[in-house]
């Protein structure tokens, strides 16, 4: 049977993120919630082999910070600082963050230092500077990476689009700086543009365009990348949801399946096996792939949200 065969197979209603009223599961009952764990860049490492980003997702992601000489700042896969490039934070502002100390337990330390203990993380992340700065990152960064122009007064005008974006939540920016945040962004992920590009070129020339699991990509060619990756994202998290009710389809309920999360209410002396089949049927999706770069995922359990974030 193939991927596209067993996903055509389970229709499963989603519900509206914005529509689902506060649950609370039946006394005796337990929540099991999970979510593919950075999956754009993880099918992103598969499909283009891109160096920076496999550091990023698998070697870097959330343990350290990184400073490059070029001014970028991570602090995750995708909250990237454009230094003197972001509008809401000057080389001046940066200064003051970046000797800024953090009291974490019994010890002052900078950001940095802060960013990688136990406790330290979510302090440094309620900082408000960071707070806005992050904000601005991740608007910036998931424009540029999936493709999202807005509506530019010049079609393809990517400096204009990105703008265009950044002013919809609030950030203004010059022409040139939009240019050069472009510019920097891609020369860091040269085989992600590289792919993006092909694509883009394909579907100017009506070339069918089809994703790892077989689905036709009927999109505008801007929107030819994000249409891959995000169709991707859909025939994983689908597929997995028949495997894991094939499996042990009669020891839970759905609550709800939304873009890449999984949540699920079970019986308490059910929870090891369910939480074990949503790890093992991850797992056998990757044996069908054969990617290079697993999916991952790390199911957690409780009564409510509060318990289980």
């Amino acid at each position: 049977m193939t991927f596209k065969t067993k996903i055509n197979g389970l229709a499963l209603c989603r519900g509206s993120a914005r529509n689902m009223e506060p649950l609370l599961p039946e006394e005796g009952k337990v929540f099991v919630f999970t979510d593919l764990i950075s999956a754009e860049p993880v099918i992103q490492c598969n499909l283009t082999g891109d160096e920076t980003l496999i550091y990023q997702t698998f070697d870097g992601i959330g343990l350290k910070p990184w400073v490059r000489e070029d001014g970028l700042l991570m602090l995750d896969d995708i909250y990237l600082a454009f230094s003197s490039l972001n509008p809401v934070t000057s080389e001046k502002t940066l200064d003051i963050f970046y000797n800024e100390k953090f009291k974490v337990g019994d010890k002052l330390l900078s950001w940095a230092d802060a960013w990688v203990e136990p406790e330290g993380k979510d302090i440094v992340k309620s900082n408000p500077l960071l707070k806005k700065f992050r904000k601005f990152n991740k608007s910036a960064c998931l424009g540029l990476s999936y493709g999202l122009k807005g509506d530019t007064p010049k079609k393809g005008d990517t400096e204009h689009g990105l703008r265009n974006n950044m002013a919809k939540q609030g950030y203004y920016m010059t022409s040139k700086q939009a240019w050069e945040c472009y510019e920097k962004f891609w020369a860091m992920y040269p085989e992600i543009q590289k792919f993006r590009t092909n694509l883009e070129a394909l579907s100017r020339k009506k070339v069918p365009i089809y994703n790892p699991f077989g689905f036709k990509i009927n999109t505008k060619p801007k929107d030819a990348f994000n249409g891959v990756i995000q169709s991707s994202v859909s025939s994983i998290i689908t597929l997995w949801e028949y495997l894991i009710e094939e499996k042990v389809g009669h020891k839970f309920e759905y609550v709800m399946c939304i873009h890449d999360e999984v949540g699920v209410e079970c019986w308490e002396e059910d929870v090891d096996e369910v939480r074990g089949a949503l790890v093992s049927e991850l797992n056998a999706i990757n044996d069908m792939l054969n990617w290079k770069f697993p999916l991952r995922t790390d199911p957690q359990v409780g009564r409510n949200f509060y318990e289980i974030k």
